[in-house]
């Protein structure tokens, strides 16, 4: 196979890992090598040299994406924040609709729900949504109220649009979900039915649709 000169294999791949996404974005899994390589500029043959099958290639995404949204999560954390929660702390600022317009995988989450409809990538993509959002439920807080926050994030994140929540709502729901990260008191009468982290849970970050085992 052919390089093109000056240009290192890490770039290549780095190439037809993103002509893959936007043709994703635009197509589904339904996009073929011959797309993905007339895209990136690369050769069909230097597709598969990278990457030897469309699943691995698929694979080879979902981890990339994947791993922007552990570094979006990881920098929306409060460097001075060490206290129990400081992840469903990140989770709630950087997900709900802001002021600066960055939410946590606006472009990652569309694209991994694409490649989940692959019924040979769901598990895989599921397992690796779970071990971002177990992050949260590790981070100290009661199972019960990281469920809560997880639902009520996600719901008016992603439903934002079609819920019609006014911007001084969305405000309102982080400063209460803030503040019932930092108020032990409130979560009492939840940790009575506080249950085990056991299995994946469903969440934008979870297991898309997946029941908990």
């Amino acid at each position: 196979m052919s390089r093109t000169r000056g240009r290192s294999g890490a770039d290549t791949k780095a190439l037809i890992l993103g002509a893959a996404a936007t043709l994703v974005e635009q197509k589904g899994v339904v996009t073929s090598l011959e797309e993905i390589a007339a895209a990136s500029g690369v050769s069909k043959a230097g597709v598969i040299y990278h990457f030897k099958t469309k699943h691995n290639l698929w694979m080879s995404l979902a981890r990339e994406l994947l791993d922007s949204l552990g570094s979006q999560l990881e920098a929306a954390i409060d460097p001075d924040d060490s206290s129990p929660g400081r992840y469903a702390r990140a989770y709630i600022a950087s997900t709900l609709p802001n002021e600066a317009g960055v939410v946590l995988g606006s472009r990652e989450l569309p694209l991994l729900e694409s490649l989940m409809k692959e019924p040979t990538l769901r598990d895989s993509v599921a397992e690796g949504q779970w071990e971002l959002t177990r992050r949260l439920y590790e981070d100290g807080l009661p199972v019960s109220v990281v469920t809560l926050i997880v639902a009520a994030v996600d719901g008016a994140a992603f439903n934002h649009e079609v819920s019609g929540l006014r911007d001084d709502q969305i405000a309102a729901l982080r400063s209460q979900l803030l503040e019932l990260t930092r108020r032990p008191h409130v979560w009492e009468p939840l940790e009575g039915r506080r249950s085990q982290c056991s299995g994946r849970r469903d969440s934008a970050l979870g297991n898309g649709g997946k029941e908990t085992t």
